[in-house]
């Protein structure tokens, strides 16, 4: 299970429809939401393929094994809503995906 928040859009700054706030998947489990919502997770940024900021988030998964956890946010937002082609986790390459 994984969850994620969008807590800076840049590429809607100071637009009343930006996606800040934006939360997934649709089956996050409210208890990953809450821990996101109190700043507990990963911190992560998520860019196009020529290095433009999108979207700076949080994120948090159950097992560290599987990479659908960092890769979450990337294949269930910022790819398919902006065309981010790769994310970077602070402090975490391990994490880090394209």
């Amino acid at each position: 299970m994984r969850a994620w928040i969008i807590i800076h859009d840049y590429i809607s700054d100071n637009d009343p429809t930006d996606d800040v706030g934006t939360i997934g998947p649709r089956d996050a489990p409210d208890k990953m939401i809450a821990q996101l919502k109190k700043g507990k997770g990963y911190s992560f940024r998520m860019y196009d393929d020529d290095k433009n900021l999108y979207y700076r988030g949080r994120a948090i998964w159950d097992d560290d094994s599987n990479e659908d956890g960092p890769y979450g946010p990337l294949g269930d937002f910022g790819a398919p809503n902006a065309g981010c082609t790769f994310i970077r986790y602070n402090n975490h390459p391990e994490f880090d995906c394209e």
